[in-house]
């Protein structure tokens, strides 16, 4: 999904898109993307407690606070807390007394191959 960024890559593109930190953004666009799916599968919508993993608390904000201002704008306003018992790429919804466990992989779309 990315590598490591350093003098010899940059000397090596040829061409095509490139950024230095692909990893993180492909990343936090999944990140997003489960949450909303994981809401709308639950009819989960307005504030949300969610637990997340500390290393992943930058991808859930996205760049520049990006997935935060997307979040709202899809009708759910997170408040979130660090629980390292999470394994990374995971979380946890609470709305409404309702706890929905979701990871990264919930925003796979679900075709069948």
């Amino acid at each position: 999904m990315g590598l490591t960024e350093n003098d010899v890559l940059k000397e090596m593109i040829a061409a095509g898109p490139y950024h230095p930190a692909f990893g993180y953004l492909v990343k936090s666009e999944a990140y997003c993307l489960a949450l909303l799916q994981n809401c709308a599968a639950s009819a989960i919508r307005g504030a949300i407690s969610l637990a997340v993993n500390p290393r992943d608390v930058a991808h859930l904000t996205g760049h520049k606070g990006s997935n935060l201002v997307r979040l709202e704008r899809s009708g759910v306003s997170p408040a979130w807390e660090e629980d390292a018992s999470l394994e990374e790429g995971h979380f946890v919804i609470g709305s409404g007394g309702k706890k929905v466990r979701g990871s990264l992989a919930d925003a796979l779309p679900m075709t069948p191959f």
